[in-house]
């Protein structure tokens, strides 16, 4: 008994070990991020988007893509971006992920796909101040797209 006590302590601890790991990786590509090196950041993000932890996995995949976004590939930021939407919808970055999937389809032109997600990010139930200046910002693409016939929009920060 006692020696499936001790193995199961062992496992216990390689499995925190692990997550611990892959947070220090995160935080590592993020940095890489943060530093304008977005080939380099996407290498390291690429294991972690498929962790089973889904905090690190939703990190991982939003990260992804933004640096597809500031590497003008915005149909891969896209497809990043709506991992996330589709398969992680209780993540607290499910409506960050609205809101970019509306910023890539806008600075692709396809106005009605942009329109779509950032209806969404304005109809969220999220109560935050974060939250409210991300709302706002898709209120304001939303007026933007409708006033303008070429509504591609505003560079991408």
């Amino acid at each position: 008994m006692k020696s499936r006590v001790a193995i199961a302590v062992v496992i216990v601890c390689c499995l925190l070990l692990l997550a611990g790991c892959e947070r220090l990786e995160l935080r590592s590509a993020i940095k890489l991020y943060d530093k304008g090196r977005y080939t380099d950041s996407l290498a390291m993000l690429e294991e972690l988007a498929g962790s089973d932890n889904p905090k690190v996995r939703a990190t991982a995949l939003l990260y992804r893509g933004f640096c597809y976004f500031k590497l003008s590939d915005y149909e891969q930021a896209a497809v990043e971006f709506k991992r996330i939407a589709d398969e992680l919808q209780e993540s607290k970055l499910h409506d960050d992920a609205l809101f970019w999937l509306g910023r890539c389809y806008q600075v692709q032109g396809q106005t009605d796909r942009a329109l779509e997600y950032y209806q969404k990010v304005v109809n969220y139930p999220k109560k935050s101040k974060a939250y409210s200046n991300m709302k706002a910002m898709a209120a304001n693409y939303m007026r933007f797209i409708n006033s303008h016939s070429d509504s591609r929009g505003i560079a991408p920060r």
